[in-house]
């Protein structure tokens, strides 16, 4: 279920609450899958550097970008506990609120680089020797799935993720990871 209730700060907060240890396996998920990405990265990178040294470079730097500001997004969605105790009931839901809306700004800014990171990784395994093909036509439709999300989260109110753009990044997660 989602905890953001669009405008509804006090149901926001009360959601939270109810769900705080899933919120709590939820960001040490992140923190894991973090670590994880750094190691991803390097061998990407090393893999890679001998297809093209200035686009594995330019990937790893993107990936690095987004990863950065997911981070930064897991940090904004859980503030400190010192908070609680200098500010009123109504106040708290207020700011749980607007944390999660800046935790959406932080996660949707950083998959705008992730899908640049797709694209140019794409055209590296392309280019490489190293992968079967169908890896970069999976890595380039994430790359198109990833923009059109993030980029409709900016210019559009009230937007969610479509089926169609859930399925083609779960499919390519899998195709990549298995």
């Amino acid at each position: 279920s989602n905890a953001f209730v669009a405008g509804d700060a006090i149901q926001t907060a009360e959601n939270v609450r109810k769900s705080r240890f899933l919120f709590r396996i939820g960001f040490m998920a992140d923190l894991v899958a973090f670590g994880c990405d750094i190691v991803v990265n390097g061998a990407l990178y090393y893999l890679l550097r001998d297809t093209d040294p200035f686009l594995a470079l330019l990937a790893l730097l993107f990936r690095l970008v987004q990863a950065s500001a997911a981070r930064l997004a897991l940090f904004l969605a859980k503030p400190p506990s010192y908070i609680t105790k200098a500010f009123t009931s109504a106040q708290l839901d207020v700011m749980v609120l607007a944390s999660l809306q800046l935790h959406k700004v932080f996660y949707s800014a950083a998959l705008c680089f992730f899908s640049v990171n797709c694209a140019l990784t794409a055209v590296l395994f392309l280019r490489s020797d190293r992968f079967p093909l169908v890896l970069s036509g999976l890595l380039m439709a994430a790359a198109v799935a990833y923009a059109f999300d993030c980029t409709a989260t900016f210019l559009l109110d009230d937007y969610d993720t479509p089926g169609l753009v859930v399925m083609i990044l779960v499919a390519t997660e899998f195709s990549v990871c298995g």
